[in-house]
């Protein structure tokens, strides 16, 4: 339900208008397309629209499907809900991935809710094809993208927000926690649920191991420590690669970079190194490659000094 959704205001009102129009209607939530950085909460936030819908679920992976998966997602998942007597929500995570064969066979199943084979066009029962990626601009160019009637963008949750997520977790373990440990958590998580439950649970097992009740500052600052987690949140390998700006001295190229970080791919370090990075304003990007801001500089010479 919407409730589970920590944060996420604007959204979870366009879904709600959304939902609610396409029920007075008496037809099915149209395509959505929910885009958003790794650790936000995507497809969390896709089943509870599933759940506060009513659908029958079902979820893929984008490099999953082949052209003939495709059909077969779509028909095996669209019987199985009219089994049901209730409209399918069929999910397809990292969307960006599928090829673009791939991308095309949902072309006409989205316009027309039906399948065409080399004989009799199969009919779909009614569904919506709720797609989640990190980056919508490597879809097919805007033949795909302009085929979900709502693009709807997540926000990074605040620090609050985070806490609220950490609070929950530890009570649902049975364990407590003063304000700073919390706040700390939160605010190293840049933003991500993902990040903000994986540091909790590292901390309430040195809680646990010490056979406490109570997570405080001290397992906080020792799990962080452990992790290579800095002040603001950055781990080694955001640290190494403003290292490598800073002693290079001049722009880097992201083939380059990724190279330099251990044979990182460089749509890695585009999807998993920089959101962050470019976000809090530590790199800069020229014809020749990502240059450290002046913001950079400092917090890696407040790290290392």
């Amino acid at each position: 339900m919407l409730e589970e959704i920590i944060g996420q205001t604007d959204l979870k009102r366009s879904f709600e208008i959304a939902a609610v129009a396409a029920r007075r209607r008496n037809e099915v939530l149209e395509h959505l397309l929910l885009c958003a950085i790794g650790g936000i909460g995507k497809t969390y936030a896709l089943n509870a629209f599933c759940r506060e819908l009513g659908y029958y679920k079902a979820v893929t992976q984008g490099n999953r499907l082949t052209i003939a998966k495709v059909k077969s997602f779509l028909v095996e998942n669209c019987l199985a809900a009219k089994q049901r007597g209730i409209p399918a929500f069929l999910i397809i995570d990292e969307i960006h991935e599928m090829s673009p064969e791939a991308q095309d066979e949902l072309f006409y199943p989205m316009d027309h809710g039906t399948i065409l084979t080399l004989e009799q066009p199969v009919k779909l029962w009614p569904f919506c094809l709720a797609g989640a990626t990190t980056d919508p601009h490597e879809l097919d160019g805007k033949s795909l993208i302009d085929r979900f009637v709502h693009t709807w963008e997540m926000k990074d949750l605040t620090v609050g927000e985070l806490m609220t997520i950490v609070s929950n977790f530890l009570r649902e373990s049975g364990l407590v926690a003063q304000w700073a440990p919390m706040q700390m958590i939160a605010e190293r998580s840049k933003g991500s649920p993902r990040l903000a439950k994986k540091y909790v649970r590292r901390a309430r097992d040195f809680a646990q191991y010490e056979g406490r009740t109570e997570v405080t500052s001290q397992h906080v600052e020792r799990m962080f420590s452990e992790l290579g987690i800095d002040d603001f949140g950055l781990d080694g390998i955001q640290r190494r690669y403003l290292t490598i700006l800073y002693e290079s001295g001049k722009p880097v190229g992201k083939e380059a970079l990724a190279s330099m970080l251990g044979e990182m791919r460089p749509e890695q370090l585009t999807r998993m190194v920089e959101p962050f990075l470019w976000k809090s304003g530590f790199i800069t990007s020229t014809n020749r490659g990502r240059s450290l801001t002046d913001k950079g500089f400092k917090h890696l010479a407040r790290s290392f000094w």
